[in-house]
């Protein structure tokens, strides 16, 4: 029986990423040269196909980097003198902290209980915070924030940036581009490609912050990765130093490839899915979903398994299927199930009535 991964990153290829390495292969991309004519179409392409799935306005800059991690130190470094808040709801949204914080900034902590109702409206944004961090999908504990409440945070504090993490609910994700600055993902999850390569995408704001920030020689690290000179570089079509030329061309492949299927189809899929999901296992006699209704995730549902998660891996792995165990500190207690585009209706299936199968003999 063929394998599966559900795991939440890196996860299963998108299903057309094995016939695109192939063409990688017969096209020499491994070999192009990463300033030369054809990776410039690539390059131009992949933003044309980003541009229209999130529907991007031109006000905004999309930069290719190696990871999302590194995403969150650019954004600190570029944008904050002093002061950033951060969302946190789990353990990314720390992370991202823990960034500004390893970056000598003042941080503001909202902490968001998982298991009851936050009022994301009453945060209060303070004069002196430059940026505020949220985490859409909070990857280690499937909890997933509500945006519509930033709209009007935003307008309160319509001079402080935001910056959003969407790297494991990206593409299903919808962003209001009027309300959050500064937007990035990886693409070993919900894009499906091999680990390597991630999504940045800023606004003038953001450019215009770092130019201040350069004026006032608070910039840390090297100028040769400022928003500054990403920006400068994409209006060529390149970037700075040798990047992950075949993560790039798959992306551009992948992203043209979910156009043709319609993002909005895909969005329709994957709350089908995730419904399929969380109806099973709310009504599972030992397995349950770890977050309220409200704010469960869509696309990396969390079950908890009253201690039996190894159990649980290893008979599934046996018949081919694999999913991610709990985030530190439930490593023993979750289970995280992937539902991304590169998941289909008959995978769902296939992993539920294995999971019946393994609580029949429970």
């Amino acid at each position: 029986m063929s394998e599966i991964f559900f795991t939440v990153g890196p996860t299963q290829l998108y299903p057309t990423v094995k016939n695109h390495i192939k063409n990688a292969l017969d096209e020499n991309i491994f070999s192009i040269s990463h300033t030369g004519n054809t990776f410039q179409k690539y390059h131009s392409d992949l933003k044309s196909n980003l541009r229209q799935i999130y529907k991007i306005p031109e006000s905004f800059h999309i930069f290719l980097i190696p990871s999302s991690t590194e995403s969150m130190e650019r954004i600190i470094s570029n944008t904050v003198a002093t002061h950033s808040m951060h969302i946190v709801s789990g353990a990314f949204g720390q992370k991202f902290c823990s960034t500004a914080r390893e970056l000598k900034k003042q941080t503001t902590i909202v902490n968001v209980p998982k298991d009851q109702i936050f009022e994301y409206e009453n945060i209060n944004i303070g004069l002196e915070i430059e940026l505020v961090c949220v985490t859409e999908n909070e990857t280690s504990i499937g909890y997933r924030t509500p945006l519509t409440a930033f709209k009007l945070l935003k307008k309160k504090s319509p001079h402080t940036l935001f910056a959003i993490d969407v790297v494991s609910s990206a593409p299903y994700s919808e962003i209001d581009f009027s309300v959050f600055d500064i937007v990035f993902f990886s693409v070993q999850k919900g894009m499906g490609l091999p680990a390597g390569l991630a999504v940045l995408i800023v606004n003038d704001s953001a450019i215009e912050k770092a130019k201040f920030l350069e004026k006032k020689d608070l910039i840390l690290g090297a100028k040769h990765h400022s928003f500054i000179n990403f920006y400068e570089r994409s209006l060529k079509n390149i970037l700075p130093g040798t990047p992950n030329v075949f993560d790039i061309y798959l992306l551009s492949m992948v992203t043209q490839d979910m156009i043709v299927e319609g993002i909005e189809n895909i969005r329709t899929r994957l709350e089908f899915q995730a419904e399929r999901i969380y109806n099973y296992f709310d009504n599972h006699k030992v397995f349950n979903p770890f977050i309220i209704e409200k704010y469960r995730s869509i696309t990396t549902p969390v079950i908890a398994t009253k201690s039996m998660t190894k159990k649980v891996l290893d008979e599934l792995s046996r018949t081919g299927i694999y999913l991610s165990r709990g985030y530190k500190p439930f490593e023993e207690v979750h289970i995280r199930i992937a539902n991304f585009p590169a998941h289909q209706h008959q995978d769902i299936e296939r992993l539920l009535n294995s999971f019946q199968e393994i609580t029949d003999r429970l």
